[in-house]
């Protein structure tokens, strides 16, 4: 029902954290689910794994745009995003945008990224938009500007 929901114009979106995606354990099981399998079916924007996926660090991590002139994006200054503390470790999937990336080490992964799936969409970000991962992303002067523009009509 979900599925067809979207299908038909609905916008599903999905946080990280620690039972999202693949998350702590591999309890999350997105990556065995149908919404992540490569058919006509896909759902999700991102590849999940089906192991532990959590990365998580008190010293942060890089963020990036990759679509500046994307509609959830556009008007905010991605240098001046506060500590994020931890993500669930992705990759993009076929047929997705990513909007924004996170880095680890010499590795970037996607942060916010976007399917179309019929006449809707799914997004994510990979990172929690409250407090524990993003305790600081919760105070961002952009917080608000970014899930508005997110949620907006004109990002459909």
């Amino acid at each position: 029902l979900l599925k067809d929901w979207i299908k038909a114009g609905g916008h599903f979106h999905m946080n990280g954290g620690w039972f999202s995606f693949g998350g702590h354990q591999g309890y999350g099981r997105w990556g065995r689910s149908s919404w992540q399998k490569d058919t006509s079916e896909r759902v999700l924007p991102v590849d999940c794994l089906e192991t532990d996926d959590l990365i998580e660090s008190t010293a942060s991590f890089d963020v990036r745009t990759v679509d500046r002139k994307h509609p959830a994006v556009q008007g905010i200054d991605w240098s001046t995003v506060p500590p994020i503390l931890g993500f669930n470790e992705t990759r993009p999937g076929k047929g997705a945008k990513v909007i924004a990336e996170i880095r680890n080490g010499n590795s970037w992964y996607p942060l916010l990224a976007e399917r179309r799936v019929g006449k809707g969409r799914t997004t994510c970000w990979t990172s929690s938009a409250s407090p524990h991962w993003g305790l600081n992303f919760m105070k961002w002067e952009h917080y608000d500007q970014l899930w508005s523009q997110l949620f907006a009509p004109a990002c459909k």
